[in-house]
């Protein structure tokens, strides 16, 4: 499948103001490339299909067309930490990950360059 149908991303986009979430004019090709380039990532289809026809902005939402890099950074990074603090604190440790390795403590920057990307 290579993206949502547009009458899914309508559906979508009208739950989100049913749910009072406010909804900004869709991001252009041009803003989700960039997005895409400075934190580098590409968001799946149909995420990129929802932010082009609305961009929900608020509170709990990434402002992805005017947001603070840095806060963007800091809420891009909440379920890598979580998963980190999982591992390190709650005996996370999936088998199809392998033995775990006990002495070496999780490592945010090895955990980001081995994370796989989605297409």
């Amino acid at each position: 499948m290579d993206g949502p149908e547009p009458s899914d991303t309508g559906n979508l986009i009208a739950m989100l103001l049913a749910f009072g979430v406010r909804v900004d004019p869709g991001l252009s090709p041009a803003e989700l490339a960039s997005v895409e380039a400075r934190h580098g990532f590409r968001f799946a289809a149909e995420h990129r299909a929802l932010l082009a026809a609305g961009l929900p902005v608020g509170e709990r939402w990434p402002n992805w067309r005017n947001g603070p890099a840095a806060d963007l950074r800091d809420m891009l990074g909440r379920p890598r930490d979580g998963l980190l603090f999982d591992v390190e604190h709650n005996d996370f440790w999936p088998r199809s990950w392998g033995p775990a390795h006990p002495t070496t403590a999780p490592n945010p920057t090895s955990f980001d360059a081995g994370a796989p990307s989605r297409p």
